[in-house]
């Protein structure tokens, strides 16, 4: 493995695992105070459907990011 492949795995692996902590940080600023201008507060208010929904859908989307990423990158 070169170094730039060494390198591209690190920053990935870093960005995968990053992800779902920026949603726990999205939720728990909504919920210290209110953020009209989060994106799941302004989904929320187009949409009708709340918030939290919408955090939740995040944090499906970035674990499924997570799962497969590494399945990719452990194959």
């Amino acid at each position: 493995m070169t170094w730039q492949s060494a390198f591209a795995h690190v920053v990935v692996w870093f960005l995968l695992l990053a992800a779902p902590r920026t949603v726990w940080e999205l939720q728990a600023k909504r919920r210290r105070r209110p953020t009209p201008d989060s994106d799941a507060d302004q989904l929320a208010r187009l949409t009708r459907v709340p918030g939290l929904v919408w955090v939740g859908a995040f944090l499906v989307v970035d674990l499924g990011a997570l799962a497969l990423g590494s399945r990719w990158l452990l194959t």
